[in-house]
């Protein structure tokens, strides 16, 4: 049993004995994208990347099953390991799609300073190459709001004409509101967005960024 793609119509094919079953068919629990995840590709060699259930062999059996291939350990573990080696193997409810590109980012944390590569608002999910195009919409969402922190690059704001006040303030300490409300009286006719420097066990640190309004 083994993998194959079809140089002629580009789709995936799983090659058991003398029978090709379009591997595409088969994956009712599984979706293939590309990464837009900070720091993450799809390693040379490998096709693209599959999200699905991995832990329990659900995702392994159903191909096999919906390919008419007679369930058996020994070939769920020759597809498993095919599996493997074509393509980069992630779990589906860890992952997320781009609502603009449909590239993938992820949606659990994988370390404690793990942050973001995408911004949520009520459009859905936007990845940090697309905010790009689309940052003055979403920064409305942000602007004075003292429960939204901003969390991907700080270049995003500063091209937005925000710049950065001198002082990191920590959630033990003061809240969010509370620095908004002072903020607001020391600089008037002035926006701001939060933005999220570091994450502790107990507390957050965060910055804040203005603008002062035409």
């Amino acid at each position: 049993m083994k993998i194959v793609k079809n140089k002629m119509t580009k789709n995936l094919e799983i090659v058991y004995g003398n029978n090709r079953y379009d591997l595409w068919d088969a994956l009712q629990d599984i979706t293939s994208g590309e990464y837009a995840e900070s720091g993450y590709e799809v390693p040379k060699g490998k096709i693209c990347v599959l999200f699905g259930n991995w832990n329990t062999g659900k995702t392994v059996k159903n191909i096999l099953d919906a390919c008419d291939i007679p369930y058996t350990e020994k070939r769920e573990e020759a597809l498993s390991k095919e599996l493997e080696k074509k393509f980069e193997l992630e779990w589906y409810d860890e992952w997320a799609s781009c609502g603009n590109c449909d590239k993938y980012v992820r949606t659990n944390a994988s370390s404690l300073n793990w942050t973001p590569s995408y911004v949520l608002t009520k459009c859905g999910i936007t990845c940090r190459h697309c905010v790009k195009d689309y940052t003055d919409d979403i920064l409305d969402e942000f602007i004075n709001n003292p429960r939204k922190a901003w969390q991907l690059e700080e270049s995003f704001l500063e091209d937005e004409g925000f710049t950065l006040l001198d002082e990191i303030y920590e959630s033990k300490n003061v809240m969010p509101e509370q620095i908004l409300k002072r903020l607001q009286d020391e600089y008037k006719d002035s926006d701001f967005v939060f933005c999220k420097h570091s994450t502790g066990m107990f507390n957050v640190q965060f910055k804040v960024f203005m603008k002062a309004r035409n």
